[in-house]
C-alpha cells in the first residue's frame, strides 16, 4: 500500500512574466499558468477522491512579483504572436481594458479563484484565497511564513 501525505496547506506561486525585472504582463505566461492550474486541480481532485483524503485546509494563490506590477500605473502587455487568439481566450478577464497592471492581475487572479471555488467541482479546500506577494518585501515574506505557521498550528489542533 502506498502512503499518501495529507497536507493542510497548498501555496501556488504564479507570476505575470518569467522575467524578474519586466513589469509587462505576458499573456503567454498567464495561459501557461492556467493550463498548469487546470491539470493540478484535476489531479488533486482525483487524489482526494480516490484515496479518501481530506481536502486542504487552505489553498493560497500567491500572485508573485507584485513589486513589478503594482507600481506600474499603465496597463502594458507583452503582445503574443497570435494576439487575437489570446485576446479571445482571455476575454472573460479583459472585456474592459484594465486601468493598470494591478487591475489586470487582480481580474486574472479572481478568474482563477472562481474557477477553483466552483461548487460543481469536488471540494479541494476549506478556504481558497489570493495573496499578492513580492520576494523583495519583508512584510510579504513574513506573511508567507505566518501562513505556514498558522497552518501547522491549525493542523496540530485538529
Amino acid at each position: 500500500s502506498q502512503n499518501h501525505l495529507n497536507p493542510s496547506i497548498l501555496l501556488i506561486f504564479l507570476d505575470h512574466n518569467k522575467s524578474d525585472t519586466d513589469s509587462k504582463i505576458d499573456l503567454n505566461r498567464l495561459l501557461e499558468h492556467e493550463d498548469f492550474l487546470e491539470n493540478l486541480k484535476t489531479y488533486l481532485a482525483d487524489e482526494i477522491e480516490l484515496n479518501n483524503l481530506n481536502p486542504f485546509s487552505w489553498i493560497y494563490f500567491i500572485l508573485n512579483k507584485s513589486d513589478l506590477w503594482q507600481t506600474n500605473n499603465k496597463y502594458q502587455v507583452k503582445v503574443p504572436i497570435i494576439e487575437p487568439l489570446f485576446r479571445q481566450l482571455l476575454s472573460p478577464i479583459f472585456i474592459i481594458e484594465p486601468k493598470n497592471q494591478k487591475d489586470a492581475i487582480a481580474k486574472w487572479g479572481n478568474k482563477i479563484l472562481k474557477n477553483w471555488q466552483n461548487q460543481n467541482d469536488p471540494r479541494l479546500a476549506e478556504k481558497i484565497e489570493i495573496r499578492y506577494h513580492s520576494n523583495t518585501n519583508s512584510k510579504d515574506i513574513n506573511g508567507i511564513r505566518n501562513l505556514i505557521i498558522e497552518s501547522i498550528n491549525h493542523n496540530s489542533t485538529n
